[in-house]
C-alpha cells in the first residue's frame, strides 16, 4: 500500500520512470506481481509521454531488461517491439543523432545488460523486430550490439568450461 501512495505522488510525467527504477530497486525474487503491475503500467504510460522517442526506446530497453529479471519473457519480447517501434518513430534530426553513419556506429542502442536469454528463448521476434527498424543505420548498430553482447556472453561461459579451467582446480574445489 505504501508503494503505491509514494507512486501516486509522483507527477503524471514522471510516473512511468519512477515505476521502472522502483522495480529496478526490488529484490528478484520478491514482489514479482508488483513489478509485473508496474512494468505494464509504465509501458503504457512511456507510450503516451511526451519523451522524445530515442530517450523511450532507452526506457523500454531497461523495461526489457527488468521484464527479465523477473522471468516475464514474453512482456520482455513484446516490450523490445516497442522499443523498436520508438527508434523507428524517433526523427533524424533528434539531438542523439549525429549525423555522421561512422559516429552512429559508436553509440551503443542495446547496452551490455540486454538479456541475452531472450535472443535464446525468442529468437524470431527479436530477429523481427530488429528487421522492423526502417534506418539502416540504427538496424545495424542494434545487431552489431546484439551479436557483441551474445559473444561476450558466449565468451564468459567458455572460459568457464575449458578443460584448463577444469585440470587447475584442486581436487576437492568445487566447480
Amino acid at each position: 500500500g505504501g508503494m503505491q501512495q509514494v507512486i501516486k505522488a509522483v507527477p503524471d510525467s514522471l510516473r512511468p520512470f519512477a515505476k521502472i527504477y522502483f522495480v529496478d530497486k526490488l529484490p528478484k525474487d520478491l514482489y514479482t506481481q508488483i513489478a509485473r503491475d508496474f512494468l505494464d503500467e509504465s509501458r503504457k504510460d512511456l507510450a503516451n509521454s511526451e519523451t522524445p522517442d530515442l530517450e523511450k526506446a532507452d526506457w523500454y530497453l531497461m523495461v526489457v531488461r527488468l521484464y527479465a529479471k523477473f522471468h516475464f519473457d514474453t512482456e520482455a519480447g513484446e516490450a523490445f517491439k516497442d522499443a523498436t517501434a520508438s527508434l523507428n518513430r524517433a526523427k533524424s534530426g533528434d539531438p542523439r543523432e549525429t549525423g555522421s553513419l561512422s559516429e552512429e556506429f559508436t553509440t551503443k542502442i542495446i547496452q551490455a545488460d540486454f538479456p541475452v536469454s531472450l535472443l535464446e528463448s525468442y529468437p524470431y521476434l527479436i530477429k523481427e523486430a530488429v528487421a522492423s527498424i526502417t534506418s539502416v543505420s540504427r538496424r545495424a548498430r542494434v545487431r552489431l550490439d546484439l551479436v557483441q553482447i551474445s559473444l561476450k556472453q558466449y565468451r564468459a561461459l567458455a572460459a568457464k568450461s575449458t578443460p584448463e579451467s577444469k585440470a587447475s582446480r584442486e581436487p576437492n574445489e568445487k566447480p
